[in-house]
């Protein structure tokens, strides 16, 4: 069976966060993607624009001493590809272990937006707050 191209794109997507390469990043989202966080923590709302997207998500891994998110499984349809991950970490004495849902918006071959709803938002919010 052969895996739907958006399924392709979004694990090329991961990959490219996973490992910073912000030139693979630049090529797969849209110019005017946008990124919805829940919660109350600093990055929480919407980020519009490539570089906003791109600053948020270096922030966050710059704002953790560990901060590691895993891919586990991935849907894919014609308009859209979920993302199920587990996104754990360490700021001080605060330890982070949620699963979370990376809802992918795409058209013409790029994600045009992004919605990131952990399974533990409260979890999240004491993490990062």
């Amino acid at each position: 069976m052969n895996e739907h191209p958006n399924a392709k794109l979004a694990k090329r997507i991961w990959l490219a966060a996973s490992t910073g390469d912000v030139e693979a990043l630049s090529d797969l989202v849209a110019d005017d993607v946008v990124w919805h966080s829940v919660g109350r923590t600093p990055w929480s709302g919407m980020h519009r624009g490539r570089d906003a997207v791109l600053a948020f998500l270096a922030s966050i891994g710059s704002s953790a001493e560990i901060f590691n998110s895993d891919l586990r499984d991935v849907l894919a349809n014609d308009e859209r590809a979920i993302l199920l991950a587990r996104m754990t970490g360490r700021r001080g004495h605060k330890k982070l272990d949620v699963g979370y849902v990376l809802i992918y918006e795409i058209g013409e071959g790029r994600v045009q937006e992004i919605r990131a709803i952990p399974f533990d938002p409260v979890a999240v919010d004491e993490f990062w707050g």
